[in-house]
């Protein structure tokens, strides 16, 4: 289906890695200054005595949700940061394919695909009729129906050569209807 010496791929623009790991960063700051503050805490509790040890308990008690939601946010971040190496929208006569590891791989025919527009009023997408799920893929749709499209999409806007580059020019060849009313 693909032809790979017309098929072009393009990557996440180099300002999501950075804006990722800045996220990473302060995260981790913050995190752990949490974290440190928690400790200190409750060994000032304990090491107190006078019957302050019910209340370290119960600190301790509090502080071990937060803790668990804490380490899972910090792994979805690493995710974040890591993906930013591995997404991609690849274009070819025959298609166009998006990567974004591990939450969506999916391809679709330029028959399927609708229109270009914008989710949630900013960013710009490729809405598709009809698609195709390659390998693995997780969706995060569900919690957030009233928020995003009912109708599946493409993300442009994080990729290098939009809107002014080479991906714009690739959708004007392969899809010119997305461009007829602009």
């Amino acid at each position: 289906m693909l032809d790979g010496s017309k098929a072009h791929i393009y990557r996440q623009k180099p300002w999501i890695l950075a804006l990722n790991l800045f996220n990473l960063l302060i995260f981790g700051i913050l995190a752990g200054s949490f974290l440190i503050t928690a400790v200190f805490s409750v060994a000032m509790f304990f090491r107190a005595g006078n019957g302050l040890e019910i209340i370290a308990i119960v600190f301790v008690c509090l502080f071990i949700p937060i803790l668990i939601l804490l380490g899972l946010n910090f792994i979805i971040i690493m995710i974040s940061v890591i993906t930013s190496f591995y997404s991609y929208i690849k274009i070819s006569p025959d298609c166009i394919e998006q990567k974004t590891t591990p939450y969506l791989h999916i391809r679709c025919n330029w028959a399927d695909v609708d229109r270009l527009g914008k989710t949630l009023w900013i960013f710009d997408v490729i809405y598709l009729n009809s698609y195709e799920v390659l390998g693995f893929s997780l969706s995060l749709k569900p919690p957030f129906n009233y928020l995003l499209s009912k109708q599946c999409y493409i993300s442009l806007a994080s990729y290098t050569g939009w809107p002014d580059g080479q991906l714009a020019r690739d959708l004007r060849l392969y899809a010119p209807k997305l461009f007829e009313n602009k």
